[in-house]
């Protein structure tokens, strides 16, 4: 039961720090040319965002959401790494799979 009273108020925090991690790297033009330690951090940070919360799965491959525009250009630029940056392309895909749709779109 505690589960389910605490899920709300933490996806709607998650929502609010995914917005301010897209205008983080949206500010400071984050690029894959930062530092690994600094990319990493970032990423690690957005992959705990996501895991777990299709709603804000599903609003990320919604390509009218302007929210997370600078995390799609991050992802896009992660792809076009391949196969260098495979290892951060594959934990940030996987945790943007949260249900059918999402999973569909990676």
């Amino acid at each position: 039961m505690l589960y389910c009273v605490m899920k709300g108020p933490v996806a709607g925090y998650r929502s609010v720090l995914r917005t301010f991690i897209s205008a983080f790297i949206a500010s400071y033009e984050i690029n894959l040319q930062m530092g690994d330690s600094n990319l990493n951090l970032i990423l690690d940070i957005l992959c705990k965002i996501y895991r777990g919360e299709e709603s804000l799965c599903v609003q990320f491959w919604d390509k009218e959401s302007f929210i997370d525009g600078p995390i799609r250009c991050l992802l896009c630029n992660l792809e076009g790494e391949f196969p260098f940056r495979i290892v951060e392309l594959v934990r940030l895909l996987s945790s943007l799979c949260e249900g059918t749709w999402p999973a569909e779109c990676v």
